[in-house]
């Protein structure tokens, strides 16, 4: 993966530990993480992080930004399969379209950040949608519930258009 620039990483915290300590086993092995690591890690690899967690970090080439867009405290298995696919269909758009972005902003980045904005809004939606007079799914929300309000997601993130 090392020198691939378009490839997207997307590790979870545990992940991105293991991941950062494998690349800088040179330096002692911090129980805590600083945002800079997400940034060191990706410019070790020359590729892009979305580290995922309740507040996502993505990073490329040293620009870092943040997506803190609400989902729900349920973490669904399946999950990480959205983002990806998510992840694939924006990064497409978005290399097709790097040349009307700001030249400081990485395609990846613009990419990452719309899926996880995305997959975490058809998080909440799917969590906390009611369905006629029935409680919403709450905690037994499962990955087909995030998948039926993807279309809601993306109108609420881009607006309908």
């Amino acid at each position: 993966i090392k020198g691939y620039k378009d490839a997207i990483l997307t590790p979870n915290i545990a992940e991105f530990s293991r991941l950062f300590h494998a690349m800088n086993s040179d330096q002692p092995q911090k129980p805590i993480l600083m945002p800079s690591d997400i940034s060191t890690l990706s410019k070790g690899l020359e590729c892009t992080i979305v580290c995922k967690g309740k507040v996502d970090k993505i990073s490329t080439n040293g620009i870092t930004v943040e997506c803190d867009v609400e989902g729900s405290n349920r973490r669904v298995g399946g999950q990480g399969d959205l983002l990806s696919g998510a992840l694939g269909l924006f990064a497409h758009w978005a290399k097709d379209s790097k040349d009307s972005l700001p030249c400081y902003i990485p395609y990846q980045n613009v990419a990452a950040y719309a899926a996880c904005a995305v997959v975490k809004r058809s998080n909440y939606e799917g969590f906390h949608h009611v369905k006629s007079d029935k409680l919403s799914r709450g905690r037994s929300m499962i990955t087909s519930d995030m998948v039926e309000h993807l279309n809601k997601a993306f109108s609420d993130v881009f607006g309908r258009g």
